[in-house]
């Protein structure tokens, strides 16, 4: 048996000897992929060559073959491709054993980020997630972390910064339970992006700081430059534009030399940035032309977008308002592109500046609207995440409450009767308050009513005035029905004119100068000429041509004044 054995072994060595000698050439040129992993044309020639290897007997080789081809694609800024490979890798994921786990995260990781950058939000969220929820299963804490970074870097893109920083707080908690300090920069730097989006510069900056002193420490150039690029961003934004060149000055030759386009790229608009601050011109416009070109390159909508609103800013400062608003219009094109719905808030906000400064209000009026309607989306979204998370609490505790009170059939009904007898008292005083409420309300309209029909009475019309408005537009008083606040407008409507003259001004100004003829305030938004008051109800007046309008508890006191003031003068 002894020599049977012996002779087995000899004759299966030479086998053995060449697996051996397969797994260090994979591992070998593994390790040279990720040695030179910001390379595109080195990750390229070792991706083909674990690809032309063709072994279908571990998976998890041709599966890194794709993963450097994807790597390299991204790089170069051919995002769309760099997804083919990673689903071309990833189609082989139930071959790959647990200990190889690390690929198939690295790849879903991956393959969310492209998503993202190239603005396809649910696509990329529902990638990350995935990943979560694959880490979570396995208890791979260690991937886990990324998985909520990158999360957080996509709600950051949709313009949830408090819910992406609750995501990067979470994955700084993992790394930092995980002794990996060298993992937390990037994530800080993510932090401090979301920081400065909330106009914290000073929480901001100090996230920079960790990063540069955690980079220097473990000698992480990538993530020190970037420290050194988002700290110029910051310095631009506090109008030192000295201090950002500083920095920007360093990073631009290290991205040149690595071949980051991306980083590249930003760091022209940066630049560009500061020399506007300067007021140096043909450089700033040289550096946003650079940066919007090379971004068109490598087709990255959002970062062409910011490049168009940046010189759109600095075009407006100038006064150059055609240019501006011609730049701010591919930014809308772009950001749409992205769906980043801050950004395209923010440039519909330029645009309404922009035509007003045209003198153009109904555009004005128009981008003011659209930027609204994003912001109270944003605002909803955010707030429907939170109550649904307030919810889930109070439902825990209601469960843990309930398992609690099952101490005895008799004790619950107790507990019932006792809490039927307090809300009926509840009940009892409710219905009191409400009933004594609707007696003083119809008390005060009747007062009202009775004013307003001694007003239509016995109150002589107020001589005939003119209203100048900023728009340069002048409207009589006389024939002026209404005034309807709208955002940052006015809109005034007059008797016989379909539609209303917009100006840009606030309701308290203009009540200013009409506080001696017969207006009064009746809502939030809106003024009334009282001369056209036919019918006042609890909650709305009609106006002589069948217009209703709100009447808010709020001001029927201050209608109330107005009428009595009105009635004094005439007696």
């Amino acid at each position: 048996m002894r020599y049977f054995t012996i002779l087995l072994s000899l004759l299966f060595l030479p086998f053995f000897n060449i697996l051996a000698q397969k797994n260090a050439q994979y591992d070998s040129i593994y390790e040279l992929g990720i040695k030179n992993r910001r390379s595109p044309d080195s990750l390229q020639k070792y991706g083909h060559f674990l690809l032309s290897l063709d072994d279908s007997e571990r998976a998890a080789v041709s599966m890194r073959g794709y993963y450097f081809l994807g790597q390299a694609e991204s790089l170069k800024g051919e995002i769309a491709q760099s997804i083919v490979y990673y689903d071309s890798a990833l189609v082989s994921k139930q071959r790959v054993p647990d200990s190889d786990f690390k690929i198939i995260a690295t790849l879903i990781r991956n393959k969310g980020i492209s998503y993202s950058r190239l603005g396809k939000t649910d696509d990329a969220k529902k990638t990350f997630n995935e990943l979560i929820t694959l880490a979570k299963s396995k208890k791979l804490w260690s991937h886990l972390a990324p998985a909520y970074n990158d999360l957080g870097i996509t709600e950051k893109n949709t313009g949830n910064f408090k819910g992406a920083i609750e995501l990067y707080t979470k994955a700084l908690k993992i790394y930092d339970s995980l002794g990996q300090e060298k993992s937390l920069t990037a994530t800080y730097l993510n932090m401090g992006v979301a920081q400065a989006n909330l106009k914290n510069r000073s929480q901001s900056n100090e996230s920079f700081r960790k990063v540069i002193m955690i980079a220097l420490k473990n000698d992480n150039k990538r993530d020190l430059y970037r420290a050194y690029n988002n700290l110029s961003v910051n310095y631009n934004a506090a109008q030192k534009p000295d201090s950002a060149l500083l920095y920007l000055r360093k990073v631009l030759p290290y991205y040149q030399e690595k071949k980051d386009k991306y980083a590249e790229y930003l760091a022209y608009k940066n630049i560009g940035t500061s020399h506007s601050h300067l007021n140096t011109k043909d450089s700033a416009f040289y550096y946003f032309n650079k940066s919007i070109k090379g971004f068109k390159n490598i087709n990255i909508p959002e970062k062409i977008g910011e490049g168009h609103i940046t010189a759109a800013n600095y075009y407006f400062k100038l006064d150059d308002l055609n240019a501006a608003q011609a730049h701010a219009d591919s930014a809308i094109s772009n950001f749409n592109r992205a769906n980043h719905a801050k950004l395209l808030a923010d440039t519909y906000n330029l645009l309404s500046t922009i035509h007003e400064g045209k003198n153009n209000f109904k555009s004005a009026n128009s981008y003011i609207k659209k930027a609204k309607k994003i912001e109270d989306s944003i605002y909803t979204t955010e707030n429907n995440k939170n109550l649904n998370r307030i919810v889930t609490e109070l439902e825990v505790k209601e469960k843990e409450k309930a398992i609690d009170s099952l101490e005895g059939e008799k004790s619950f009904y107790k507990s019932t009767f006792f809490i039927a007898t307090i809300i009926a008292l509840v009940l009892l005083i409710f219905f009191f308050l409400l009933y004594k409420r609707f007696q003083e309300s119809n008390k005060e309209l009747g007062l009202l009513r009775e004013k307003m029909a001694y007003y239509h009475k016995k109150v002589t019309q107020k001589p005939a005035t003119m209203l100048s408005l900023k728009s340069k537009a002048v409207l009589k008083t006389e024939e002026l029905l209404y005034i309807k606040s709208d955002s940052h407008y006015l809109e005034f409507y007059s008797k016989d004119i379909a539609k209303p003259e917009i100006d840009r001004n606030t309701l308290k100004d203009v009540l200013e100068q009409l506080k001696d003829l017969d207006f009064a305030q009746i809502h939030r938004s809106y003024i009334v000429n009282l001369q056209y008051v036919r019918i006042i109800n609890s909650t709305k007046i009609m106006l002589t041509d069948g217009t209703w309008l709100p009447l808010s508890r709020t001001y029927k006191p201050k209608l109330k004044e107005v009428l009595l003031h009105t009635q004094k003068e005439e007696e």
